[in-house]
């Protein structure tokens, strides 16, 4: 978690992981819905939208969601 450290502490962690995730929740359409989206493998940064999207399903599993972001 960003606010378990400092800015510049949580930087320096962040170098040190071979993958960096970002877990989140969204509410789409009535619906929580999960995303995940990978910030950073190894030392590259990735810029584009790397991120999926996702509910779990008792006795099915986890069902991905078609989502599209566009920044503003």
């Amino acid at each position: 978690h960003s606010y378990a450290f400092g800015s510049e502490m949580f930087s320096r962690l962040r170098t040190l992981c071979d993958g960096y995730l970002t877990l989140g929740s969204e509410q789409v359409r009535g619906k929580n819905v999960r995303t995940l989206e990978v910030n950073k493998i190894n030392t590259t940064e990735l810029n584009r939208d790397n991120s999926v999207a996702f509910v779990v399903e008792p006795d099915i599993g986890m069902r991905l969601i078609p989502l599209n972001k566009s920044k503003a």
